[in-house]
């Protein structure tokens, strides 16, 4: 990894890590898993584009991390976030994997003000028992005149 990339991800970890006190936790076992939504502008612009992230301000990014005995940890995510309309949006995770950690983004757009609820199914590696999350975030992106 470049030291360009290795700031960039770094960034990344920090500007997720600054949200932990937004996230959610669900402890089952040796695994802890971790989810979180927020505006894909709070993702620094170079820290983005090295992970395929669209910055709008319509863009939300959803991020799960699991932990097995407090260390990163492989696993299944699937997903849907959906709005107050009951509209069902599903998330496409992708796996990022660094030196030190391992998460998953997804991300969806929501056009106006909106309440999201999150449902996320994760299957820990090594197990065969599937953890539910669910979770909602309020959004208030920036419409354009």
């Amino acid at each position: 990894m470049t030291r360009a990339a290795l700031a960039a991800t770094t960034c990344l970890l920090l500007t997720l890590t600054t949200w932990a006190d937004a996230s959610e936790r669900l402890d089952a076992g040796p695994h802890t898993i971790f989810a979180t939504a927020l505006s894909s502008l709070l993702i620094p612009a170079d820290v983005a584009k090295l992970h395929g992230i669209v910055r709008a301000s319509n863009r939300v990014v959803v991020n799960v991390t699991v932990l097995t005995d407090a260390h990163p940890a492989r696993a299944a995510v699937a997903g849907a976030g959906t709005n107050l309309l009951g509209q069902r949006i599903p998330l496409d995770f992708a796996e990022v994997r660094e030196q030190d950690a391992i998460y998953y983004l997804a991300s969806l757009v929501t056009n106006e003000k909106d309440t999201l609820t999150f449902e996320l199914a994760v299957t820990p590696e090594g197990t065969a028992e599937t953890q539910t999350l669910r979770f909602e975030r309020s959004y208030y992106p920036k419409i354009a005149p």
